[in-house]
């Protein structure tokens, strides 16, 4: 199959889905181009270091990557190390390349930059898979796999928000939970690829997953855009509009509007950080 056409069908595809992400990002949009970096370099590093792990354990184990029909224990083993070895790899380079980002100014944008590196990862996986397998593949992939992999980083993404923005934590520490919780269903879905071949289950299973991770991201994604220091208390951020202050959720359309990550000032109405004790406005006092 021409590479060019390859190259582009897979581009596409991921296209589509940045569209699906980046519509979430509304208040105060991530630059574009920046995106495009994280998606490349965080995509490029993480498929890199995740694929020459996985064939290392493979070459050692004797267990086959992409093998098919493996008994209950291999399928085990295999779907449980490569589970752990890319969510693992995939938060460690998000952490490294977003920690200090100037354009991480809002909770939203940790989920952004995180599923924009699971979206780099699925994007360069599936120029691998389609070389080797076709292009109807390929619209398998983009229907199961890559919203699998951007949903297990929205996991995780979502605690590089709390460190980021709430608790100042180590970032390896506070995300452990949710990065073994990622890895456990990526290792799930893996194993019936593994353990069941050549049947309509795998694909069934599949297709469950990419709706179950098509909501996860969606409820996050969501849910973030209203935590916006950039939205005026009381302001939705799904329909525009204009609530009481003390509202927990928007008399129009229901959106959350409870403040998980800022505290309003009574003075100014500006959002304050959690941590700070006065209005960076006002100066007012907000112990």
């Amino acid at each position: 199959m021409d590479l060019i056409i390859i190259i582009l069908s897979v581009l596409v595809s991921g296209g589509i889905w940045l569209r699906f992400l980046y519509q979430y990002d509304r208040v105060e949009p991530e630059p574009i181009l920046v995106v495009l970096k994280v998606i490349f370099f965080g995509g490029l590093i993480s498929t890199f270091f995740a694929g020459m792990v996985n064939s290392a354990f493979s070459s050692i184990s004797g267990i086959p990557i992409g093998a098919e029909s493996l008994s209950f224990g291999k399928s085990f083993i295999l779907s449980t190390f490569v589970g752990f070895n890319e969510e693992i790899i995939k938060a460690v380079v998000t952490i490294l390349l977003v920690r200090n980002l100037k354009d991480l100014d809002e909770p939203i944008d940790a989920v952004i930059y995180a599923t924009a590196v699971g979206l780099g990862f699925s994007v360069f996986e599936n120029l691998q898979y389609t070389r080797e397998h076709g292009l109807f593949n390929l619209v398998l992939r983009s229907l199961t796999a890559m919203p699998l992999h951007i949903g297990l980083a929205a996991i995780w993404g979502y605690k590089i928000a709390e460190v980021k923005f709430l608790n100042g934590r180590n970032y390896f520490d506070s995300m452990k939970p949710a990065v073994i919780l990622a890895a456990g269903l990526h290792a799930l879905y893996d194993f019936f690829q593994f353990y069941i071949a050549n049947n309509v289950i795998p694909l069934l299973i599949s297709v469950t997953f990419s709706y179950f991770m098509i909501g996860i991201i969606r409820k996050k994604l969501d849910y973030l855009a209203t935590q916006s220091p950039f939205l005026k208390a009381g302001t939705c951020s799904h329909c525009g509009t204009i609530n009481p202050l003390d509202a927990k959720k928007c008399k129009s359309c229901g959106m959350n509007l409870m403040q998980e990550f800022y505290k309003i000032c009574k003075d100014c109405l500006t959002k304050v950080p959690l941590t700070e004790k006065r209005c960076p406005e006002c100066n007012a006092d907000m112990t």
